[in-house]
């Protein structure tokens, strides 16, 4: 399990990586994301393994997000 949760986590920072508009943007931007993502877990401190679950969801969803930019593909709600 944690050599699984290991590669997701490498994972997930390849793909951050690969967005180059997520860590160029200034830091509000950044605090936007970290408060979205304390209203999701409605708690001031994470378990690890809660913390990586969440991030690994986080990740799937840009992952999608880039793949519709990519391929100029409308998001499903608009």
């Amino acid at each position: 399990l944690l050599f699984f949760l290991y590669h997701e986590l490498i994972r997930v920072l390849a793909c951050l990586k690969q967005a180059p508009w997520l860590w160029q943007e200034t830091n509000n931007h950044l605090e936007g994301w970290y408060n979205q993502l304390n209203k999701k877990t409605n708690k001031n401190k994470l378990r690890f393994y809660k913390l990586l679950n969440l991030l690994i969801e986080e990740q799937s969803i840009i992952e999608i997000l880039i793949n519709q930019v990519l391929s100029k593909t409308p998001a499903a709600d608009e």
